[in-house]
């Protein structure tokens, strides 16, 4: 392919590309078969002759495992010593912390108590201190992949995964939890609001109608 002025794909070429997909391509959320579809565009523009098919599988998967090893030893290397303490605690079920089950489960009927657990669930995030500017360099679309897999976890699946990946997974979910818990609370303001004051107006017709 010399005449087209494309050369023999180089180690370094390679080199690039892994490296071209792990900080440029990834952190967007894009999935590995998508980045197959890339790849060839990539080594044109680079005048370079594209892999063969299982070279460059092997080369797209690499990169997406190095981007997933980077992406959970920043997130894991953000958290304290005791930002640990306490997730170890939540999945250990220890005393005065919230298990890890009750924390993904949606808040229970309107009313006071469920307004109470939520408010300690959003406590016992906020007491994380999670670093929020560890998770910009990474699209929403990204890390919604591995908030969707913890919430697909038990506890004990959770609890095997390399303390990097661990602490990193919880990490993400409480990212998230975070976020719809505020929602919740806010909405099951309103539902109670408006329940108090349904009761208050028919408070108000009955006296009206004692009137008559």
């Amino acid at each position: 392919m010399d005449f087209l002025g494309i050369q023999s794909v180089t180690a370094k070429d390679k080199q690039v590309f892994v490296d071209w997909l792990r900080v440029e391509i990834y952190p967007h959320g894009t999935s590995v078969s998508e980045a197959e579809g890339l790849a060839i565009n990539w080594f044109l523009q680079q005048k370079a002759e594209c892999p063969a098919k299982t070279e460059l599988d092997r080369l797209v998967r690499s990169a997406f495992n190095l981007f997933e090893q980077c992406l959970h030893e920043t997130v894991a290397l953000s958290l304290s010593p005791q930002a640990k303490v306490l997730i170890d605690s939540s999945l250990n079920g220890a005393e005065n912390a919230i298990e890890f089950s009750s924390l993904k489960a949606d808040p229970g009927r309107v009313g006071l108590d469920s307004v109470l657990t939520e408010a300690e669930k959003l406590q016992f995030i906020r007491s994380i201190n999670l670093s929020l500017d560890v998770f910009q360099s990474v699209s929403t679309k990204a890390l919604k992949h591995y908030y969707q897999r913890i919430c697909s976890e038990s506890t004990w699946d959770v609890k095997q995964h390399p303390p990097e990946v661990k602490y990193s997974l919880f990490a993400i979910f409480l990212f998230f939890r975070q976020r719809e818990i505020i929602d919740g609370l806010i909405e099951l303001f309103i539902q109670i609001v408006h329940r108090l004051s349904v009761r208050a107006e028919r408070k108000l017709v009955k006296e009206l109608l004692r009137d008559f």
